[in-house]
């Protein structure tokens, strides 16, 4: 997929597009930068993961006000002091300790792939 440059960092447009800018996730496991989880779970954690990534990678605030947020803290009575805390405690009720281990490590990874493809030419 073939993305503009500038666009890389568009958060609504990254969020639009999900993680499948860099990884795969057509299979039965994920690999990001030769990292690979073969975890059944992995793929619903890898776009908590996602989430969270956009907003840090950017530069986007996704504090209390951030709608993803206030949603959820009105829906279903879950607040969270950002955006990234609500996507980690969703990896914590999706498969306990050990996915949370994975969200930070994906979180970490997608920012990385976002900081870094926005400022090179080519786009993946």
């Amino acid at each position: 997929m073939q993305v503009p440059l500038g666009h890389y960092s568009d958060p609504l447009l990254l969020e639009s597009f999900g993680p499948s800018l860099f990884v795969d996730m057509s299979g039965e496991r994920i690999e990001i930068q030769g990292e690979v989880y073969p975890q059944s779970w992995a793929g619903g954690v890898a776009m908590l993961a996602w989430m969270g990534a956009v907003c840090e990678a950017t530069g986007v605030h996704c504090g209390s006000g951030d709608y993803f947020v206030m949603e959820r803290c009105a829906i279903d009575g879950h607040c969270a002091a950002s955006r990234q805390e609500l996507m980690r405690d969703d990896a914590m009720n999706h498969a306990g300790e050990e996915a949370v281990k994975v969200y930070d490590a994906m979180r970490t990874q997608f920012v990385n792939l976002i900081r870094t493809r926005g400022r090179t030419s080519s786009a993946p």
